[in-house]
């Protein structure tokens, strides 16, 4: 009975799954034994334990990238012989400078169209990777054949194929490096080294912790007695190990020589800005005093020194060329964690600072909105500048002119702020966000930045609130005009704005403007003519249904409108229903020019709500046109004021 034929084994490292459903299938069909993974590490993982004949990997994974993995795998590991084929969806461009210093065996943008060019590459190199290995292990057996005394068996290396490609010009993991990589105990060393090197990547959001994991890296690797790491940044921060013991006169020395050298590196003058920290627990029984033979100052260096690391020991004897080389590889795959850790740091205080600035106008959750990255292609976010529907609510202080000319400025401030400070936490409170303050007015936005489907109702929900939260507000420091009282009117109208920065190049705020936001502060302005705290449009009525004490009150023409516009009040409780039923037959009446039967029905409404201004109103009009009809009726008055 014949064996079963091994089948070539190929890891593809592809996170996209477009990509895989092009390359895995066709590779299985092409008789490879085909391992998927989803990211960069478990690709490294799989590397190092199963040894791929060959290994396809996309550019852009998550955790570490291919360029990333191919450096590491290529530059100085046990594994760097295996066949490497970069692939990305992206064009690549001509002389891509990444590209030609990647040491991949290939890079290439795939399609499609060019997957048999994919499959050719992937069948020569698999070819020659068995020949490679073939031609060691004969190597091997004849060394140990001839260590035995024992003849070398004929035909021991096969003769290489003519047709595979020049060792040296396609494969980077050459006798010099395999060389090197044996002189740093390549087997247990190498990998361990490695395997806790990618693990620190979770660690980058947490840069002291980040930091301590290095420190007990090199630690692990050469048992020094102090060491130092000094990041470039605004301040710099300096993080030290082994000198929880050290008397501070030559903890103090040492902090020098470290600080001088990082300075001549960087030619960056530290200062009296930075930060120092202490990690402690690295280094077992840390000196008392200091007796370093040696010491050796590393740069961890991208495009340019993004930090400085700093070993010394009492053992002269220190950095012999292994323990030299396995620092290296430390400090060379340190810098993207720093790099990283340092970006997520600036990122993390940009977020700060941005949630300090906002909280004060804009809830929570809508700042969380703002930040975070989704892939929800439905989140509505358009352009910088939109046009959206938006729910517009305008506030203001009745008569507070008169009052403020009657109190001390620092007592308007007071109160103003104190008064700000409650009403903004309402706004907030239903998803609303502060546009800008307008002297006394407030002007909020329902649906801008951050859109919901009910913008409308958390509108008049808000608005509510602040009307019932009038009385939780303070005045004792403030004097009021004879009759007039602390009250506020609220309009809000729901309908399409331009939404987004506006501004100049000096100054641009987040902000809207169009016919909403002129009919909000129409209507803001009619509370008091009505009588009623807050006035909505028809479109926010129709928006909202039964859900609040609503009634229609008038149709007016504002100020700037030609069309008649339907307006209602908006109550914290229900008015009674006598009142309502007259003065809706009455206001029916009224529109359709029967203003002597709405009279009446007015009349009744006053009765059922003495005082009331909406029906005042309603009836001095009624008396108006019996006398004189207007002509061309159509159950709009046109208002002159705003």
């Amino acid at each position: 009975m014949t064996s079963k034929k091994q089948k070539d084994s190929v890891l593809v490292a592809e996170s996209s799954k477009v990509l895989s459903k092009l390359m895995c299938p066709a590779l299985e069909k092409a008789g490879y034994d085909v391992t998927l993974v989803g990211d960069g590490l478990e690709a490294i993982k799989f590397c190092f334990e199963k040894k791929p004949l060959c290994v396809i990997c996309d550019t852009d994974l998550p955790k570490l990238d291919g360029w990333q993995i191919c450096s590491v795998i290529k530059d100085g590991s046990e594994i760097s012989g295996i066949p490497f084929i970069l692939v990305t969806a992206n064009d690549l461009k001509e002389n891509d400078f990444t590209a030609e210093n990647s040491y991949a065996e290939k890079v290439m943008s795939l399609n499609g169209e060019n997957l048999d060019e994919l499959l050719s590459s992937v069948q020569e190199m698999c070819a020659y990777r068995k020949d490679v290995l073939a031609a060691e292990a004969a190597e091997l057996e004849t060394a140990e054949a001839a260590e035995s005394g024992k003849a070398a068996p004929k035909n021991a290396a096969p003769d290489k194929d003519k047709s595979a490609p020049d060792k040296d010009k396609t494969a980077p993991g050459d006798l010099a490096t395999i060389a090197a990589v044996k002189t740093m105990d390549k087997n247990k060393s190498f990998f361990s080294l490695y395997t806790t090197l990618s693990d620190l990547y979770y660690y980058v959001d947490d840069i002291d912790s980040l930091i301590h994991n290095i420190f007990q890296l090199l630690y692990k690797v050469t048992s020094f007695d102090a060491a130092t790491i000094i990041l470039k940044d605004i301040p710099c921060m300096f993080y030290f190990a082994g000198l929880e013991n050290m008397n501070e006169k030559d903890a103090t020395d040492f902090r020098r020589i470290c600080r001088t050298d990082f300075e001549k590196a960087t030619g960056v003058s530290v200062g009296s800005s930075y930060t120092k920290h202490l990690c402690k627990g690295i280094v077992e029984n840390p000196k008392t005093t200091s007796d370093f033979k040696s010491y050796s100052c590393y740069n961890v260096e991208a495009d340019q020194i993004i930090a400085t690391i700093h070993i010394a020991s009492d053992d002269k004897q220190i950095f012999s060329y292994k323990i030299s080389s396995l620092i290296q590889f430390i400090v060379q795959k340190s810098v993207f964690l720093l790099y990283e850790a340092l970006k997520i740091k600036h990122i993390t205080f940009a977020e700060t600072k941005l949630r300090s600035a906002f909280s004060k106008f804009v809830p929570e959750e809508i700042i969380d909105d703002m930040l975070k990255e989704s892939d929800d292609e439905s989140e509505e976010k358009g352009p910088s500048n939109e046009k959206r529907k938006v729910a517009i609510l305008i506030s203001d202080i009745r008569s507070f002119t008169n009052i403020s000319e009657i109190n001390k400025p620092e007592n308007v401030v007071n109160f103003l702020n104190v008064y700000f400070s409650q009403m903004v936490d309402i706004i907030k409170k239903h998803g609303g966000s502060i546009d800008k303050f307008m002297g006394d007015a407030i002007m909020a936005l329902f649906g801008a930045p951050i859109s919901y489907v009910d913008n409308a109702k958390r509108a008049v929900a808000a608005a509510i609130e602040m009307s019932e939260n009038l009385k939780n507000v303070h005045t004792e420091l403030m004097q009021f005009p004879p009759g007039i009282n602390f009250d506020i009117g609220i309009g809000i109208h729901y309908g399409e704005a331009i939404v987004g920065n506006i501004g100049c190049k000096e100054k641009t705020d987040y902000t809207v403007i169009g016919d909403t936001v002129n009919l909000a502060s129409r209507l803001e302005g009619l509370t008091k003519q009505y009588g009623s705290r807050i006035i909505v449009s028809e479109a926010v009525k129709d928006e909202i249904g039964k859900e609040f004490n609503v009634m229609p009150v008038d149709i007016v023409k504002v100020k700037g409108k030609t069309q008649g516009v339907r307006i209602f009040r908006a109550d914290s409780h229900p008015l009674s229903d006598e009142y309502v039923k007259n003065y809706t037959k009455g206001l029916d009446l009224y529109i359709e020019g029967a203003w002597k039967l709405a009279m009446g029905y007015f009349e009744e409404a006053l009765k059922a709500r003495g005082e009331d201004k909406s029906a005042k109103l309603m009836i001095s009009r009624c008396q108006e046109f019996i006398k004189n009809p207007p002509e061309n009726w159509n159950g709009a008055v046109a208002l002159t004021s705003k």
